[in-house]
């Protein structure tokens, strides 16, 4: 068998969802399953061709660039107000305001009348569209000089799903359209002042895929119980493949040293917000007879700012800011030793309803305790449910998270013991059965 994976995301990328198709790519191989992957690899230097791992070629193809989208985006920000360019810009004297700024003004009159419908057609569906048109084109090629048996494309960027349906329509062959995140299904898909409109077409799209697609694999049950209801007739397309961890679980030492150190491995953006669990913290420091040394919360990866806030510069003064740090990006091995020095891993998944974040397998797998922001009704908190070692906290409530705080302190500071996952809860969510089950569909889709 031969399988040709499209995704833009693929080792080495350093983006989570890179590690899905990166460790199927990989068993497949071990299978003895021929696999062609196209991805831009992060841009690396990479030769058409070469082997990534054992019977696994690259397909490389680069990322264009986006010189009219990224100009305009310079505009926006040069000219209209609300960002920082634009208020730097328009810093002139009272004599002479009226007459300077009335280019500015007519620029962002201009931009602002222009601005729904351009960045509406650069946004739509994703800003990936140009890659994924010349993977598809590099798809049929390959696929017909290798001839492919099954097509697997996985999004996001959710162009890449549809590249992926071009191509196994012109090869006349399965495809698997893999939905890493929601599509349709949240509202970061669609351009602001667009939705109405913009929400249709997606979902006409997505109706095209499901009609047209061997199968639909997804990470949650949400994603899978809300297909199911818009697409009645296609249940039996849909399947449940959780992301998973690598490896095996860890049994580590319960005795934490008499140290309660959190730490966040990943990237704060959208609405992962860090505060709550530092107002938190700086209510449990001031606490008499709290060992402040003993104490520790640390962020690796792109975690400087929330909502273009500096989190180290609004930290100043308070009294987490001794037991804050920040650290940037890093390698593998460097996380994997915080990991093993610390007691707890920090998983911020606010509303994150119909998603469960991939690092949660990992913490699961890692022996630490786990402290966790999710909303009760998210997949996430139903997925941890039934889980021991898992401190769930609800985001919006400082009691829930100062309840939290407290009991961590008291048993890793004072008593000096931690709770982590059971390696046996935990054995169903490993990558391998994720893989298995990822085997099983392909060979019933080439059936």
């Amino acid at each position: 068998m031969r399988v040709l994976i499209i995704s833009y995301h693929f080792y080495p990328s350093w983006e989570i969802g890179a590690k899905r198709l990166t460790e199927l790519a990989r068993y497949l191989g071990s299978e003895n399953i021929s696999v062609d992957v196209i991805s831009s690899f992060a841009d690396q230097d990479i030769s058409v061709g070469s082997a990534l791992m054992l019977n696994v070629s690259a397909i490389p193809v680069a990322t264009p660039k986006r010189l009219l989208l990224d100009t305009f985006v310079k505009l926006k920000k040069r000219f209209v107000p609300g960002s920082d360019e634009g208020r730097s810009g328009l810093e002139v004297s009272s004599s002479t305001e009226t007459h300077k700024s009335a280019f500015p003004r007519l620029m962002s009159r201009v931009i602002r009348l222009g601005r729904i419908g351009f960045f509406s057609l650069a946004y739509f569906i994703d800003d990936r569209k140009l890659w994924s048109w010349r993977a598809a084109r590099a798809g049929i090629a390959i696929g017909m000089r290798h001839k492919a048996d099954v097509v697997i494309s996985s999004g996001p960027p959710f162009s890449v799903v549809l590249a992926g349906l071009r191509v196994a329509t012109r090869l006349g062959v399965p495809h698997i359209a893999d939905y890493r995140d929601p599509w349709t299904d949240t509202w970061s898909t669609v351009p602001s002042g667009t939705r109405g409109a913009g929400i249709f077409f997606l979902r006409l799209l997505e109706k095209i895929v499901v009609q047209r697609s061997t199968a639909v694999t997804a990470t949650s049950t949400s994603v899978i119980d809300l297909l199911s209801i818009r697409h009645p007739t296609s249940r039996q397309k849909f399947y449940l493949v959780r992301n998973g961890y690598d490896g095996v679980a860890q049994e580590r030492s319960r005795d934490t040293g008499g140290y309660l150190r959190i730490l966040f491995a990943g990237e704060i953006y959208g609405k992962r917000d860090p505060f709550p669990l530092l107002r938190a913290l700086d209510r449990l420091l001031v606490k008499e007879g709290i060992k402040t040394d003993r104490v520790s919360l640390t962020f690796i990866g792109r975690c400087a700012e929330y909502d273009g806030l500096n989190i180290a510069e609004a930290l100043h003064g308070r009294p987490c800011e001794s037991v804050v740090r920040f650290l940037p990006i890093a390698s593998n091995s460097i996380v994997k030793a915080l990991i093993s020095e610390s007691t707890v891993l920090l998983n911020l998944a606010q509303h994150q309803h119909r998603a469960v974040p991939a690092k949660t397998y990992e913490h699961l797998a890692s022996g630490c305790e786990l402290l966790v922001f999710c909303e009760s009704d998210s997949d996430t908190a139903k997925l941890l449910s039934t889980i021991g070692g898992v401190l769930r906290v609800d985001p919006t409530s400082d009691e829930s998270i100062d309840d939290a705080l407290n009991s961590l302190y008291e048993r890793h500071v004072i008593a000096g013991q931690l709770r982590a996952p059971q390696a046996s809860a935990v054995a169903q969510y490993s990558r391998l059965q994720a893989n298995k089950t990822f085997v099983s569909i392909i060979r019933k889709a080439r059936a």
